[in-house]
């Protein structure tokens, strides 16, 4: 077996791995995100507004930090997925699982 310096580890001498930690969100903040998201969403479509858009942008973005994706359908699917105690081949990667 390699050994280990910083963040890599050596699997032998041909390989290298980087090792990358991710932190989850709890399942509560998920929720309220999912749950701020959609109901911005439905403010922004009855209404539209400048307002709605930015919150949601903020909202979208923190949901992309949270679940570790790039865009806002994948966060809310990630999102969604671990409220339901569901886990897709991504998210194995992502956590080391």
């Amino acid at each position: 077996m390699g050994k280990r310096v910083g963040g890599i580890r050596t699997i032998d001498d041909r390989y290298t791995r980087m090792e990358t930690l991710v932190l989850l969100a709890h399942p509560a903040v998920l929720k309220d995100l999912v749950e701020r998201y959609e109901t911005l969403c439905a403010r922004h479509t009855e209404n539209g507004g400048a307002t709605a858009r930015r919150q949601m942008d903020d909202v979208a973005y923190t949901l992309c930090v949270s679940t570790g994706t790039r865009t806002v359908e994948d966060a809310l699917d990630a999102a969604r997925r671990r409220l339901h105690g569901t886990r897709s081949q991504g998210d194995a990667v992502l956590t080391g699982g």
